[in-house]
């Protein structure tokens, strides 16, 4: 979370920080998947199980979210509902950032980075840029 607190507070228009926050999110959680295995799997335990933590990470993520999205409003860049765009973005975004389909995207060969940037560039049209 501090680098998904870090991205929100970087000077830059909405849009790209939110590039960089589901690029970072991404590369995190590959990351642990390939080099850091036994974190990884207590990471999809703990999803699986519901966990609190995991219930208030993703609840500060969709807040971070929904912060900078606030800015694109406010800078006349998005034209949406933040709260819901926020959750939307989440849950659109889960493929690249969920434990569980990051491990199979990698099993499947899947190049998840393409996919990431594909699903990213879709989702700033829809909300306005």
């Amino acid at each position: 979370m501090q680098s998904a607190d870090s991205i929100a507070q970087m000077e830059g228009p909405a849009h790209e920080k939110l590039v960089e926050l589901f690029d970072q999110l991404h590369k995190e959680r590959k990351n642990t998947f390939l080099h850091e295995k036994p974190v990884h799997d207590l990471v999809v335990a703990a999803t699986a199980q519901n966990w609190a933590i995991i219930g208030a990470h993703n609840k500060h993520l969709v807040a971070i979210i929904e912060t900078i999205v606030n800015e694109g409003i406010d800078k006349g860049a998005f034209r949406v509902d933040a709260v819901k765009a926020a959750r939307s973005l989440m849950n659109a975004l889960m493929p690249f950032y969920h434990p569980v389909l990051i491990e199979q995207g990698v099993r499947d060969g899947e190049d998840t980075e393409e996919g990431l940037r594909d699903q990213i560039h879709c989702i700033l049209k829809a909300i306005g840029t």
